[in-house]
């Protein structure tokens, strides 16, 4: 609430006013009592706070108007003074500073300087200090109303602020798990694909020559086709219910690498394989991720490379380094981007390691430096 008068609490104020300056009148004059002038003045005070609250300057000096015009008249102006006390407390709510304090010392000066026009001078002394204690008194009400509203106003831009900023969070973490899905479905629909086209392939070529090495190459595909379905049931399992990811089973990591490879090897990929260092000591996370680049590396170089594969995976002290290389395809189909490449560079990127690629003399080499102690958020 900007301006106090505008509201019901500052009406009934305005309204209280009156009523008291009237029953105060009939006490001291049950004769006369309020007269019709002041009443009249009070009334159009009143109906400027009332109406136009939020013009307070205005609304202030109509009330001293009003005021001075019944001192002139030559009557008891207190209730009209009363209701120059409520404009200033309401200018109070809306100014600060040397504005109020401006408008507190010109109320006070006008108040007082028409008391003195027909008060009598050995009661000045006490109405001065009455004066002097009601402006004080609105001024200072109306600041620490102002403070008050101010504090809450605060409050509640805090408040709106942290919704705000939670919203944001909460999008944000959605397109991260978007994008990390997006990437374990590539990398594990992409892999097991290409292990079925290679499989199929193979029997295709050597049905009639070989059937049992074609019956071989089918049960392989079959069971590239029933790991498809696994991963895919574990993922919809993960995203249907939140919190129960670990019912899909344990992560891969660099100890699931031969049978990746044996896979590819029985389907007739030339993949040769150089091992150094104890996998033991890397975390899931960077095992996980190790894993996904090496399946993306393996299906890369199945769909667009050609010859064999040279594969190897170190862990040194402080870092597990993975390199690939294998003959580049004739017709330059492998580029340094694409989906598979984009997210292994994400994934990489995602525990604070790099990712090279380089071609040159027709091969294609990748090399990815995964920090033991990675930084970022977990992938599954």
């Amino acid at each position: 609430m900007r301006f106090f008068v505008g509201s019901r609490v500052g009406i009934a104020a305005c309204a209280l006013v009156i009523l008291g300056v009237a029953v105060f009148s009939t006490v001291t004059d049950p004769h006369g009592g309020m007269s019709p002038t002041l009443l009249a003045v009070m009334v159009v005070q009143a109906a400027a706070l009332v109406v136009r609250p939020t013009a307070p300057v205005p609304v202030w000096i109509i009330c001293l108007a009003g005021y001075i015009a019944v001192g002139v008249a030559g009557e008891w102006a207190g209730g009209a003074a009363a209701m120059c006390q409520v404009a200033l407390l309401n200018l109070a709510l809306a100014r600060g500073g040397r504005p109020l304090a401006v408008a507190a010392v010109i109320t006070f000066l006008v108040v007082y300087a028409v008391v003195l026009s027909y008060e009598p001078p050995g009661s000045l002394p006490g109405i001065g200090f009455t004066m002097i204690a009601w402006t004080i008194g609105a001024a200072g009400f109306g600041v620490a109303l102002r403070a008050r509203r101010d504090q809450v106003a605060a409050a509640e831009d805090r408040a709106r602020w942290a919704v705000e900023t939670r919203e944001a969070e909460a999008q944000r973490r959605v397109a991260e798990e978007r994008l990390r899905i997006a990437r374990d479905l590539h990398d594990v629909l992409g892999h097991h694909v290409a292990v079925i086209r290679l499989h199929t392939g193979l029997a295709r070529r050597s049905v009639r020559s070989d059937p049992d090495r074609a019956e071989t190459a089918l049960r392989e595909a079959e069971s590239a086709g029933q790991a498809v379905l696994r991963e895919m049931a574990g993922m919809l399992q993960v995203l249907r219910e939140p919190g129960q990811g670990d019912t899909a089973g344990p992560a891969p990591g660099l100890a699931d690498l031969d049978p990746l490879v044996a896979t590819l090897r029985s389907g007739g990929m030339d993949v040769t394989v150089e091992r150094d260092g104890d996998p033991g000591r890397v975390p899931d996370l960077v095992g996980l991720t190790a894993y996904r680049v090496v399946q993306e590396l393996l299906t890369n170089a199945r769909r667009h490379g050609s010859g064999p594969v040279a594969l190897a995976v170190r862990v040194t002290g402080d870092a597990v380094v993975i390199r690939s290389s294998n003959p580049a395809s004739v017709d330059g189909r492998l580029a340094t981007s694409g989906h598979g490449l984009i997210g292994m560079r994400e994934r990489v990127r995602a525990t604070g390691g790099h990712l090279e690629i380089l071609e040159g003399d027709g091969t294609f080499t990748v090399c990815a430096t995964l920090p033991l102690q990675p930084e970022g958020a977990t992938p599954r």
